[in-house]
């Protein structure tokens, strides 16, 4: 078939994003969460995807990897679902006033953690997990001059 490719398995249908297996492999779908391919593992496939998507304080790991955040009063973050790596880029910007981080998770910080972030300034934090609490969290941020 055009746009297919068979084998003693089953089909990959690439029209229509489908696999159908058949003999000694189960009939079924692949889950998002992992799969096995070739010997790999295919994990954490979210990260993979770079969608953009607006985010609160309670920065959660299972979420887009890309996020954006409108500081439009003082903030204390929080952190969620934690998982070797799992990483987040949040670009957070704010109104005409300066704006308090009040406080952060036990990240560890590259560089210095911020306390304010200037009024109509864009900061970037970047956060990777090279564990399952944040205390294995990096944290990196920058702001515009």
């Amino acid at each position: 078939n055009a746009g297919s490719i068979t084998s003693g398995f089953g089909t990959i249908n690439n029209g229509s994003s489908t696999i159908t297996t058949t003999g000694a492999v189960a009939t079924g779908a692949i889950t998002a969460t992992s799969c096995d391919v070739a010997g790999g593992d295919v994990d954490n496939v979210q990260n993979l995807i770079h969608d953009l998507s607006a985010s609160g304080t309670d920065i959660d790991f299972d979420e887009d990897q890309l996020q954006t955040y409108a500081m439009t009063g003082n903030v204390t973050f929080t952190s969620v679902n934690e998982a070797t790596g799992k990483s987040k880029t949040i670009k957070i910007t704010t109104d005409g006033s300066e704006r308090t981080f009040s406080a952060f998770p036990d990240w560890k910080w590259v560089g210095t953690e911020p306390t304010v972030q200037a009024a109509s300034k864009v900061g970037i934090l970047t956060l990777t997990c090279f564990g399952t609490g944040d205390t294995d969290v990096i944290a990196a941020y920058a702001v515009e001059a």
